[in-house]
């Protein structure tokens, strides 16, 4: 049996987050988010981070400077080739819209990712539920909270994609295939 993943992540810094901002024209970056990933932990709550990008870029620069001890580390990381005609996503009304503090999210989906591979996240008027299962044990996280949803939902998404991102200013929209599962 094959399991197949889907995800297309669409991420907006606004000019509100960073100080001082410039962007003279819309800029598509197709970054690795493995690279990345890579990389972050220089950007603590006490590092800046600078993003420097041509108007046709080959390669982007990332600038962390640790305020406490004044140390910059630069990178200079090559960008992807991205077919921008396939990653257009139609702007959709999508009936479940779920609201959460992003490090709360990371904390959820990573101490669920310490054993398993996947999350299902469900949801209903009363509560959001985070749970796993497999054959080495299972876990579950509940935030009791008021939402506006109408339904239930109920839905399974890999972790490896999840517990990676977090977004303090602007958005991160997810657009995630549940997990299918195709017979052989």
């Amino acid at each position: 049996m094959a399991v197949t993943d889907v995800a297309v992540i669409v991420i907006l810094l606004e000019a509100e987050g960073f100080l001082p901002y410039y962007c003279d024209q819309r800029l598509n970056l197709g970054i690795s988010l493995t690279s990345l990933t890579k990389i972050d932990h220089y950007a603590g709550d006490e590092a800046t981070l600078a993003l420097k990008a041509n108007n046709i870029p080959d390669t982007f620069n990332l600038v962390f400077e640790c305020l406490q001890t004044g140390c910059i580390i630069k990178y200079d990381i090559k960008t992807r080739d991205i077919d921008q005609e396939h990653l257009v996503i139609p702007k959709t009304g999508y009936a479940p819209t779920i609201t959460i503090l992003s490090a709360e999210f990371q904390r959820i989906c990573r101490d669920l990712s310490q054993l398993l591979e996947s999350v299902t996240i469900e949801a209903s008027e009363e509560y959001i539920k985070f749970s796993s299962s497999s054959a080495i044990g299972s876990g579950s996280s509940t935030l009791c909270q008021n939402n506006d949803l109408t339904e239930h939902i109920a839905l399974t998404f890999s972790l490896k994609y999840l517990f990676r991102y977090k977004v303090e200013s602007g958005f991160v929209r997810f657009y995630l295939a549940p997990k299918i599962r195709e017979e052989e």
